[in-house]
Parts: C-alpha cells; sequence; structure tokens
C-alpha cells in the first residue's frame, strides 16, 4: 500500500470502477447520492481518480465549486442498475430483496422501478463490468 501524507492508500485496482467524467457528470446533476456512493467505492477507483474525487469534494465544501441551482431531470435508469451491480458485488451475504430497498431509499424511487432498472439493464450492466475485468 502506498502512503500519502500518513494515510495509508490501498493499491489500484487493474480498472477504475468509475472515472473522473463520472464524478464530473455527479455533480453537474446534483446526485449527492451517487457522489457518496463513489465515496464508499473509493478503493474500487485508481489514484489518479480519488485524487480527482478528493478534489471534487474539497472544491464543494470550499464553495469553489457550486451545484447548479436546480437539479436537472433526469432519468438514470442505468445508473440504478449499475448501483445494483456494485451493491451486489460488494455486499453478496444480502439479499436481492434488500439492495432493492436500499436502492429505492437512496434514488427516491419505488422499489418497483429499481426492479425494472434491474431487468432492463442488468444484462448489459453485468456485461460491460465484465469487459472492464470487474
Amino acid at each position: 500500500m502506498g502512503s500519502t501524507d500518513g494515510i495509508e492508500m490501498p493499491p489500484d485496482p487493474p480498472v477504475s470502477l468509475y472515472s473522473k467524467e463520472d464524478i464530473d457528470r455527479v455533480v453537474a446533476e446534483r446526485d449527492i447520492e451517487r457522489l457518496c456512493g463513489f465515496i464508499m467505492l473509493a478503493n474500487m477507483a485508481t489514484t489518479e481518480v480519488r485524487a480527482h474525487l478528493a478534489s471534487t469534494i474539497r472544491d464543494l465544501l470550499t464553495k469553489r465549486v457550486k451545484f447548479a441551482n436546480h437539479r436537472p431531470k433526469r432519468d438514470d435508469r442505468k445508473g440504478i442498475a449499475q448501483m445494483m451491480w456494485l451493491f451486489r458485488t460488494q455486499r453478496p451475504d444480502m439479499q436481492q430483496k434488500a439492495h432493492v430497498a436500499d436502492l429505492a431509499k437512496m434514488y427516491g424511487v419505488s422499489e418497483s422501478t429499481v426492479w425494472s432498472c434491474w431487468k432492463e439493464y442488468g444484462a448489459e450492466v453485468e456485461g460491460e463490468m465484465a469487459t472492464r475485468g470487474l
């Protein structure tokens, strides 16, 4: 493990689970829950992406960067499916129903919406993650 300013950093994964562009998009969309998800999964990102995440959070907290005045309308069905995949891989001991309930609460949607997103995009997301080697 590397060390940065006395903080032990986990080794870089072979491929980052999310990118700098994903972080910037989440900030532009004011998706605080997704940003929190990135923080929780920081060990699944490369050092460069973790540094960008830290810089982005610092800029938000010091108000160098501000969220938009309004939250843009979005249909993030694939994003919900991606988070479902993450939950399933990061917490395999939990039942899928528990993951669905957590995601519904996180995104402010119904459980049936989460199931629908997983049904619609689950296979595609699993394929993408497999090609990334995750």
